[in-house]
């Protein structure tokens, strides 16, 4: 009995200790809270176009009591660098990733890991305003999107999707003609048929008009 006694008290202290290292000293409710303002952050993008798309990333929602690193940078950012909670970082390139690592800076907890928050800036296409993308509505000439190929493989990838189309022209008119051939030599076939069912239709509806018009009077 007196071992089992033991056993629980070593383990109750371990956890405490451990718990103890793990918050900083922090009430669990308190980093409990810390955390669900970091849940609450939220990101935003916008760019500006200087022969290549300038990322600005906007976070909202920031607090006095916590304060973030960029991963990528290893630069740290308070809430006194921004305005009402708000920070705006610049010069972010195309195709950027990271996170936001947010600690708190509370003194009786402060470099407490409170959670991340991760960025994505698109990817640019640099053959998004290329003449040979001009008129043409393909995923290789869009604005946005991870587009690796060669000068030569793009070239070909443009050819290859115009010959397409022209090919696709052809059979459509090709097609359009061969229903306009098959209508002209029907008709030429059963055109006395079809005057004649013309001209019975014609007299047949002038014999019932005049009927009609003898019933009334």
């Amino acid at each position: 009995m007196k071992k089992i006694i033991f056993v629980s008290v070593v383990l109750f202290c371990f956890a405490s200790n451990a718990l103890g290292v793990s918050y900083r000293g922090c009430d669990s409710s308190e980093v409990a809270r810390m955390k669900a303002l970091v849940n609450n952050i939220n990101i935003s993008y916008d760019y500006e176009m200087i022969d290549r798309p300038i990322f600005t990333i906007t976070v909202n929602n920031m607090t006095s009591e916590m304060y973030f690193v960029d991963s990528a940078t290893n630069k740290e950012y308070r809430f006194s660098d921004g305005n009402n909670g708000e920070i705006i970082i610049g010069g972010y390139s195309s195709g950027s990733s990271g996170r936001y690592k947010f600690y708190s800076s509370n003194s009786n907890c402060s470099g407490l890991s409170l959670g991340s928050k991760y960025y994505n800036t698109p990817h640019y296409n640099n053959y998004y305003n290329d003449p040979l993308c001009e008129g043409l509505n393909i995923s290789v000439c869009n604005k946005w999107g991870s587009v690796n190929y060669t000068r030569d493989e793009f070239e070909n990838l443009i050819n290859g999707h115009k010959e397409e189309e022209k090919e696709e022209i052809i059979k459509n008119i090709e097609k359009n003609r061969s229903f306009t051939d098959a209508m002209v030599d029907f008709y030429i076939k059963y055109y006395l048929y079809i005057l004649l069912s013309i001209i019975i239709g014609c007299i047949s509806i002038i014999f019932v008009s005049r009927k009609k018009d003898r019933f009334n009077i």
